[in-house]
């Protein structure tokens, strides 16, 4: 059993919060600015892949500088804590997807 916080703290409190807040912009463009939703639900997939990768960058450094004698635990930490962002970016843009499928019914 997983706790959403528990989820919200293994994507970092910095990049989560920067998706969910596109998250609200983006249910919030549903709510008054339509035509927003498509390009917000994209700024979310891009946010979740650049987040991610910015936060791989220090963590592959750190890697080399150990001459490759990490733990594989907190290798997969860290790809846990990367895979947490792009998923919810993905899911963020699912909704957008949901959301635009809706306008175009509603025509």
């Amino acid at each position: 059993y997983i706790m959403i916080t528990d989820i919200i703290l293994a994507g970092g409190i910095l990049p989560m919060g920067i998706m969910t807040i596109l998250l609200i912009a983006l249910f919030l463009a549903f709510w008054k600015a339509r035509r927003c939703v498509k390009y917000i639900g994209f700024a979310a997939l891009a946010a979740a892949v650049l987040l991610s990768l910015l936060d791989w960058i220090p963590a592959i450094g750190a890697i080399i500088e150990a001459n490759g004698e990490v733990a594989s635990t907190v290798i997969w930490a860290g790809l846990r804590h990367c895979l947490v962002l792009l998923a919810y970016g993905l899911i963020i843009y699912l909704v957008s997807l949901v959301f635009r499928l809706i306008l175009k019914l509603r025509k």
